[in-house]
């Protein structure tokens, strides 16, 4: 994930998880998980887990992941459905998930985010990408 002037630069992200440490096999982590559509109704899961200090606090790291996320997308809308515009504002002002169940993940779900073929593919000079998300109805 890049992260530049504070914001997460990267749309195709799904969800952002976490969980503190918890005992000796369960660490403390922050859990990034996007999705790509390969082909029409064929999609692609990737997850990104952060092993973090046992000090930290992944729970207020991933809320201030996912909150960035949620600005980055309201300003810069690209095309954003509007059914996904209201659920994005309120994870600009989402509060700290619960800790999960030992050996689970608290999660932020986006309602939406942007798939882009194979990571991010270029036609013709022009970015090709769609919103998919349970905020649109889609997966």
């Amino acid at each position: 994930m890049s992260v530049k002037t504070g914001q997460a630069q990267y749309p195709w992200i799904s969800s952002i998880g976490f969980r503190p440490k918890q005992s000796f096999l369960n660490g403390c982590e922050l859990l990034i998980t996007t999705q790509q559509e390969i082909e029409e109704d064929v999609n692609h899961f990737n997850r990104l887990t952060v092993l973090l200090t046992a000090g930290a606090d992944s729970g207020e790291l991933s809320r201030q992941v996912v909150q960035r996320l949620a600005q980055h997308h309201l300003l810069d809308r690209d095309g954003l459905p509007d059914s996904a515009v209201s659920e994005f504002e309120a994870l600009c002002e989402a509060t700290r998930l619960s800790n999960p169940e030992k050996g689970s993940h608290s999660v932020y779900y986006l309602p939406a985010f942007k798939s882009y073929p194979y990571g991010v593919g270029y036609s013709n000079g022009q970015l090709e990408n769609s919103w998919l998300g349970p905020g649109l109805g889609t997966t």
